[in-house]
């Protein structure tokens, strides 16, 4: 019988699952359970050790140590204690109870249950850090953050929001109706969380005044938060746009003087090119040479063509390019009245799509389309032949620029070397194809095509 006592007792030993220890009142160990022995294998064999020097490597006993606690008052003690460090076990949550003589009633040692929280400690430890890097990214964020619930209560706010409206901790499962009065600003705000509580997500920009009564603008965000089986909360950041915007008014007069300065500079080199082609005018009144006349005629239209871009950046809200479309409209309705050219002679095609030039490529290009222009309106169609002048000009998707001056007139009666040009006229063709970097084609078996492609 004392045999299947001994035996039951062990069973019940063994099948607690936490770690058992039996100590004698100067804390040697007595006996140890199964458990004990897989925790601190390292230092088999346990029996007959201090507790201290086995379960934490240590020469005294721990402080506070629970079990001395318990032996002294007789009552159960409780606490978390370190165990070996570095290993599985090196938290561990001990309950000491206090053994007594049953004939005496005097304590003659303990019994330790411990059980391994190190898992649950580490977890702990994390989710403290965790709150405390949450908190400090809170506390420095320099952004209002609120919490609301769907009643429009405060549930969370950081020290920015605090320090800027000089909110505390009555501010907290109050609404602004509760804290500041009915009021329609009051009322508003909380109709404002409703709103961006239905829709999901809300984003405006809204005057602040501080605690010192500083009038502020925030670009302030509200969004719903969801969660499971509860109802959702509004969450809502609100930035201090004030100096940016600031800084954007300034940016916006400041880039509207430089506007209006450069309308003035095109406007005005417009008007001097204008002043130059008159005196250009006026001088080939007094040639008698038709040649000498002739010659005058050309570089008033080689001046006016440098003329209508700045006229067309000055007219145009963008400074920075130019609509070639328009363009080439203005500058052939130019020419053909400059050569006194009869609509019904010549007549004009353009297929300009979507093109725009910077004054760079935008001055070369302009005299190259009105010396090619100019080319074919002089010597296309002699002796009132009628004809037809197409301008094209497009661009692909790699922004490469194709532009093409036809006519279906007699063309050149001889072979024409773009590489030698003879005449004025081509050298500034072939030099200013040159400026944009682009390539010559010339076809005249049909008339007279020339193709110019740059980038």
């Amino acid at each position: 019988a004392l045999k299947e006592s001994q035996h039951f007792i062990e069973s019940v030993f063994e099948s607690i699952q936490d770690g058992i220890s039996v100590l004698a009142p100067d804390l040697t160990i007595r006996h140890v359970n199964n458990l004990m022995k897989e925790w601190y294998a390292e230092n088999l064999p346990l029996e007959g050790k201090k507790c201290y020097e086995v379960y934490q490597n240590r020469k005294r006993p721990c402080d506070p140590c629970p079990t001395l606690r318990c032996m002294k008052s007789g009552k159960t003690e409780r606490d978390i204690v370190p165990g070996l460090p570095g290993s599985a076990v090196e938290w561990i949550e001990l309950f000491s109870y206090p053994m007594k003589d049953p004939e005496t009633g005097k304590i003659n040692g303990a019994v330790e249950f411990g059980r391994n929280i190190t898992a649950r400690k580490k977890a702990e430890e994390g989710l403290k850090e965790s709150k405390e890097l949450f908190s400090a990214f809170m506390d420095y964020l320099p952004a209002i953050v609120f919490v609301k619930d769907e009643d429009s209560r405060t549930k969370f706010m950081n020290k920015h929001m605090r320090d800027v409206l000089g909110a505390d901790d009555s501010w907290i499962d109050h609404t602004v109706l509760e804290i500041f009065g009915d009021t329609d600003l009051a009322r508003k705000m909380i109709e404002d969380d409703r709103k961006a509580l239905s829709a999901g997500f809300e984003l405006k920009e809204e005057s602040v005044y501080g605690a010192d009564g500083t009038e502020r603008l925030y670009e302030t965000q509200k969004f719903r938060i969801g969660r499971k089986d509860k109802p959702p909360l509004l969450g809502g950041i609100a930035l201090d746009i004030t100096d940016r915007k600031q800084a954007e008014e300034k940016i916006k007069a400041s880039l509207k003087e430089k506007e209006v300065m450069l309308q003035e500079i095109h406007h005005r080199v417009k008007n001097n090119m204008q002043i130059i082609v008159s005196l250009l005018r006026l001088q080939s009144y007094a040639a008698k040479d038709k040649k000498i006349d002739d010659m005058f005629k050309v570089a008033q239209n080689r001046i006016r063509s440098m003329a209508i871009i700045h006229e067309k950046l000055y007219l145009s809200k963008d400074f920075a390019s130019i609509d070639f479309a328009y363009y080439i409209r203005s500058l052939t309705t130019y020419l053909m009245q400059t050569y006194q050219i009869d609509p019904k002679q010549i007549t004009f095609k353009t297929d300009v799509k979507d093109i725009h030039l910077d004054i760079n490529q935008g001055v070369p290009v302009g005299l190259l389309i009105n010396e090619l222009v100019s080319n074919a309106l002089k010597h296309a169609f002699p002796k009132g032949k009628k004809g037809e002048i197409i301008v094209k000009f497009h661009a692909d998707k790699k922004n490469k620029k194709t532009l093409i001056v036809s006519d279906n007139g007699i063309g050149h009666p001889d072979k024409v070397d773009m590489s030698k040009p003879e005449t004025l006229g081509l050298q500034l063709i072939k030099d200013l194809t040159k400026q944009i970097e682009g390539k010559l084609d010339l076809d005249n078996k049909a008339g007279t095509t020339f193709k110019i492609t740059f980038t």
